[in-house]
Order: C-alpha cells, then sequence, then structure tokens
C-alpha cells in the first residue's frame, strides 16, 4: 500500500517492483494512469493558487467534472480556460461555478448565450462581466428581471452604462 503522499521515486520503484508481477503492458498501463494522477494533482494545485497558469485541454476536461466544487470554479475563472470546457462547465450543477464563469472576461458569445438563458442570480453575474458581445448585451438589456438591466445598466463597458 502506498499513500497517496508519497514521493514519486516511491511509486517508481513500487511500479518497478510490479513490472515483474504484471505483463509489460499492463505495468505500462498502470504507469501511465498513476503519471495522469500527478498531473491532475498538479493541475489542480494551479488553478487553486492565485497565479494559476495555462491547464491542457485533456486535464481541463477532467477538471469539469472533479467532485470539489474549489477545482471546478476554480478552473470556471481562469483565464486560459478553453470554450469546450466553458460549454461543460456552463451547464454545472453549481450555482458558484456559473456564476464565476459568468464572470470570466474570456467566456466567448456561444457561452455568454447559454447563461443569459440561465436563472436570475447567473444572468446578474454575466451582466456585471465587463467583455460582453453587444449581441448579449442587447438581450441581456430586454431581460424580464429589472435586477438584471440594473446590474448591465451599473456595468461600465456595457453599451447601456448609467451613472444615474
Amino acid at each position: 500500500c502506498v499513500h497517496k503522499n508519497a514521493p514519486v521515486d516511491l511509486l517508481i520503484a513500487k511500479l518497478d517492483g510490479l513490472e515483474k508481477l504484471l505483463s509489460v503492458d499492463s505495468a505500462i498501463s498502470l504507469s501511465r494512469k498513476i503519471s495522469l494522477s500527478f498531473n491532475e494533482i498538479s493541475a489542480k494545485e494551479k488553478l487553486k493558487s492565485k497565479n494559476s497558469s495555462t491547464v491542457s485541454q485533456v486535464l481541463q476536461s477532467k477538471l469539469c467534472n472533479d467532485q470539489d466544487i474549489t477545482v471546478r470554479k476554480s478552473l470556471a475563472s481562469n483565464k486560459n480556460i478553453t470554450e469546450e470546457s466553458q460549454l461543460i462547465l456552463s451547464k454545472d450543477s453549481s450555482f458558484l461555478v456559473r456564476e464565476a464563469l459568468a464572470l470570466n472576461r474570456i467566456i466567448t458569445e456561444r457561452v455568454q448565450l447559454i447563461l443569459s438563458e440561465d436563472e436570475e442570480n447567473i444572468r446578474m453575474a454575466l451582466a456585471r462581466n465587463g467583455n460582453l458581445t453587444r449581441t448579449v448585451q442587447s438581450k441581456l438589456s430586454q431581460d424580464s428581471n429589472y435586477n438584471v438591466r440594473f446590474a448591465l445598466s451599473k456595468n461600465k463597458k456595457s453599451i447601456y452604462y448609467s451613472r444615474v
């Protein structure tokens, strides 16, 4: 049994020992799975830090389905999130994840349009996004909810900005 925080060299030594018990193909497969787990852990740590860096699309896809809401929320806020991950997170069950995505200035118009159909609080967060397309701004300006329209009017980057 190996502890989850065991050093890499210990895990490699364990893998070397497994090669004697497993076929070469099985050992290689296991090695790849462990390597991917290390990459996932590294990616999660990067996302949780304030200086989040680029995470590959493969890892982003895995992180979109992570059980830890803080990981998904961090990914939603990440400035390097791909459109594919944005689309997945725009349907996330957590309000907090979708809100973080709505506030992310780099989301695509396609994702903005999806979020503009979401519940009131998500539309309000989206209305505060400083990088909305004109199409989405126009749609939000005609929202049936006053709070959404008001949030858009207070967005200094909006074509509907009002100082009053």
